[in-house]
């Protein structure tokens, strides 16, 4: 529950996508040489795009949601290949249409140490990572959490205003 309520202190969170969050997740799928990256922050029952690079959709339902396992510790979550992951082999973005097969995600964490979702790029083909590329992302994920910061104490100071 707390996770959740420090998520819903960030002004506009889900609402609508971000220009500055797009360019990030574009920025990501660069970096990692993914088709798809998304700005994904993790509610009770849906997974909800704020920025996304090679997406049509802004939302997932939370048990389809890989980010939602990313948000669980605070390091990186690779899967090289989904089909043989026990937590993802049967999900339906894997088995179904979108035929996912990697995944590599950076959990968000606020100041108070909640993670409220993950930047993360994916592909429809089985890869790997390098230690340089989740570096990178680790950098981006703290760029989101800087700019997401900003957006909420500017909200702040606007109330304290009025």
């Amino acid at each position: 529950m707390e996770r959740l309520a420090a998520l819903s202190a960030y002004p506009g969170v889900g609402d609508e996508q971000d220009e500055w969050a797009n360019q990030l997740a574009q920025v990501a799928a660069c970096v990692l040489g993914c088709p798809i990256a998304a700005v994904s922050l993790v509610e009770s029952d849906r997974q909800w795009f704020l920025g996304s690079a090679g997406l049509e959709i802004t939302e997932t339902p939370r048990d389809q949601a890989f980010c939602a396992y990313a948000i669980l510790n605070s390091e990186s979550l690779v899967v090289e290949d989904a089909r043989g992951d026990p937590r993802f082999f049967d999900n339906p973005l894997v088995t179904g249409d979108t035929k996912l097969r990697f995944y590599a995600g950076m959990p968000l964490i606020d100041d108070e140490g909640h993670a409220l979702g993950s930047l993360c790029v994916l592909d429809t083909n089985a890869r790997q990572v390098s230690e340089t590329q989740i570096k990178a992302l680790r950098v981006l994920a703290d760029i989101v959490m800087a700019h997401l910061a900003m957006k909420k104490n500017a909200a702040e100071i606007e109330r304290a205003r009025a």
